[in-house]
């Protein structure tokens, strides 16, 4: 039986070695990173999860205060919690929010405190999407440099 087995493996490469066997990447599941709770693939800050998250993954940000400034170059979601109640508070000199990629999906935050000549998110790639984000006290709201984006709510 054993030598069955191993004709049709040699018979099987030789006449079809081209065959590609490997795992294609859309079957690839994608990874979920919080910020702000507690558990595996957790984080204190956002940027930390966007620096450890690769295209198509979500950051799910639990409600609280982000004091920082996060620059968005990949294509993900980070998803607040909810508008009223998950905040990024930005330094005061600089966009609080950069998107500098295509395909990014930011939703449910409060954008503040970008500074007097910045924006609260700055957008530089196409195709991205902003969802229900309360932008306020900052000089401008959405600054977005490129076409084809959507800002909703």
């Amino acid at each position: 039986m054993k030598n069955i087995t191993v004709i049709i493996v040699i018979l099987t490469n030789l006449f079809f070695p081209f065959v590609n066997t490997e795992i294609p990447n859309e079957t690839i599941l994608n990874t979920t990173l919080y910020v702000g709770g507690d558990g595996p693939n957790n984080y204190t800050h956002i940027q930390d999860a966007i620096d450890n998250a690769s295209d198509g993954d979500t950051i799910f940000v639990y409600s609280g205060i982000y004091h920082e400034n996060i620059i968005v170059d990949k294509s993900i979601i980070i998803l607040g919690e909810n508008a009223e109640e998950t905040i990024i508070v930005g330094n005061g000199y600089e966009n609080v929010v950069n998107i500098t990629t295509n395909n990014a999906i930011i939703k449910n935050f409060g954008i503040r405190n970008s500074g007097s000549l910045y924006a609260g998110i700055g957008i530089v790639g196409c195709y991205n999407k902003v969802i229900n984000c309360n932008i306020s006290s900052n000089a401008i709201g959405v600054l977005a440099l490129s076409s084809n984006n959507e800002i909703l709510n």
